[in-house]
């Protein structure tokens, strides 16, 4: 007796259930297709727009930085001059060769796009990871000591108190 009244006596309210369901759900799709295809469109749109002003910003960014490595070879140039006036050429002269290759960084940079960099960068990293390494740890290790010495208690050491 348990086992009949286990068993569904009428199979047929289950088929129209399903395929009641299955009907929503076809519905549902076909209205959620259009608006997940709108949804997809607009975020693309929008991450395109970001990505515009972004490189716009990077542009307005590398040119500024192109002017500033200007300035300092600059004062390398001005610096090389000096020492050269006083006596010291062999520093002098260091200081100039140190003003061109400044200067070429800078003309690199004002002669190139951001996406040219980007890309000189990641081919300069595949031929010498290490070198690139090395520079990420000296660059981090200069930030946790610049980050300490401005800090509280500008990188002073007290005694307990």
């Amino acid at each position: 007796m348990a086992s009949q009244a286990m068993r569904p006596t009428n199979a047929m309210p289950s088929t129209t259930v399903d395929s009641s369901a299955a009907g929503t759900a076809r519905r549902a799709a076909r209205i959620e297709q259009p608006t997940t295809q709108r949804v997809t469109e607009t975020a693309k749109e929008t991450i395109g727009q970001v990505v515009d002003s972004t490189k716009r910003q990077a542009d307005s960014q590398r040119a500024r930085l192109a002017s500033g490595i200007d300035q300092i070879a600059d004062s390398l140039r001005q610096t090389g001059e000096t020492l050269t006036e006083h006596d010291q050429k062999l520093a002098g002269e260091y200081a100039q060769k140190a003003a061109v290759r400044v200067e070429h960084a800078a003309d690199y940079l004002r002669e190139r796009n951001v996406d040219e960099v980007v890309r000189d960068v990641q081919d300069f990293a595949r031929r010498e990871p290490a070198l690139v390494l090395g520079g990420a740890f000296a660059l981090g290790f200069l930030a946790a000591r610049f980050l300490k010495v401005g800090g509280p208690g500008g990188g002073r050491i007290t005694n307990g108190g």
